[in-house]
């Protein structure tokens, strides 16, 4: 739904297609992130100045703030961003392409870059080519280039691809699937499939990891995610209610007590 609200959904899919949700729950997510940074600055500034503060934080203001730079572009230009697929508006070559294996995104985003680019692939027509001489060339030319290239890298492996333009300082890397993550290199060497204990059902599970890493701090799940109201009376007797009070809440079906 927030997605659908804050413009996420209605730049997101093919051209001619319908809007798209991406498939991650990224607001949830950021917001959340926000909310315990936002937590621990009202702590540091309560230290430094005694005040309590109120921290006030929504799903939908982070999805409009997660626009970010298209909210300008449209109060600049009056434009819309459009739905562009995997492309990015303002670099081209800069999308996914098939190859004869698996899609590869490649990120061509200065003239740097893009000659590093025709030299690992052999474009030296593409190169040459004044249409493709700048990047707002090739932004104007975008079709007719990607075409060009995906025509060529279909003759190609997803591996041979990422070779070669990894050696040349090439942004890009391959799509992958969710199982793909199970085995990446580099998950399982930053330990980001983890694996947890289901607290009522006893069974092992994986799950995702703790993306932050600190130094000389172990990275643990120490708590499950709680029950509703598993924690209630646990809050209630800490901020200083007595029993009978908690015991009158309850019968007033003001807090709830699994």
């Amino acid at each position: 739904m927030i997605q659908a609200m804050c413009g996420n959904m209605a730049s997101t899919g093919e051209p001619d297609g319908e809007p798209v949700r991406t498939a991650g729950s990224f607001i949830d997510f950021g917001t959340g992130a926000l909310l315990a940074f936002s937590i621990l600055s009202a702590l540091i500034l309560r230290d430094k100045t005694g005040k309590a503060q109120k921290v006030d934080i929504s799903l939908f203001d982070t999805a409009v703030s997660f626009m970010g730079y298209w909210i300008t572009y449209y109060a600049l230009t009056g434009e819309l961003p459009e739905k562009m697929g995997t492309a990015y508006k303002a670099y081209a070559p800069y999308k996914l392409f098939k190859t004869r294996t698996k899609p590869i995104y490649i990120c061509v985003y200065d003239d740097k870059t893009w000659n590093n680019f025709c030299n690992a692939l052999g474009f030296e027509n593409l190169k040459n080519n004044p249409k493709y001489s700048t990047n707002e060339n090739r932004c104007r030319n975008r079709e007719e280039l990607e075409r060009t290239i995906e025509e060529y890298l279909s003759k190609m492996d997803c591996e041979e691809v990422f070779e070669k333009l990894s050696n040349a300082g090439v942004p890009c890397g391959p799509m992958l699937t969710v199982a793909d993550l199970f085995e990446h290199p580099q998950v399982l060497a930053r330990n980001m499939i983890i694996k947890l204990k289901h607290p009522a059902k006893q069974i092992e599970f994986e799950a995702a990891g703790i993306p932050v890493k600190i130094q000389g701090i172990e990275e643990r799940i120490r708590y499950q995610p709680p029950k509703i109201g598993e924690h209630t009376l646990d809050v209630l007797r800490e901020i200083g209610y007595t029993e009978d009070e908690i015991s009158e809440l309850k019968l007033k079906g003001i807090v709830l007590v699994p």
